[in-house]
């Protein structure tokens, strides 16, 4: 599997989360109300798409697909479960963000 099949999360990932921004001092909650932000309703309703299926089409090998896949700059978890936990994270941000316009 490839990267284009998470196109939405790939957006994300690589545009909004990378080391510069917390070099900078950002936080995750200011990176997504910046992603929220410059984004449309459908952009975020399919970053939580990619992130759901991601998680059931990966959640026992997440780690090592996600570096291997996206290769990240930035550190997601050191577990699975971790990581895992950091999604859902996101992808509540996302739901909350877009339900709130």
């Amino acid at each position: 599997m490839h990267v284009e099949s998470f196109p939405y999360l790939e957006n994300l990932l690589g545009g909004y989360f990378h080391q510069d921004c917390y070099d900078d001092g950002a936080t995750d909650e200011d990176i997504l109300k910046d992603f929220s932000s410059t984004s449309h309703d459908y952009e975020r309703l399919g970053v939580r798409a990619d992130i759901h299926r991601l998680l059931h089409q990966h959640g026992d090998q997440l780690l090592d697909f996600v570096q291997h896949v996206f290769q990240p700059n930035i550190i997601i978890g050191e577990s699975n479960e971790n990581a895992r936990d950091w999604f859902l994270r996101v992808a509540k941000a996302l739901e909350d963000s877009t339900s709130s316009r």
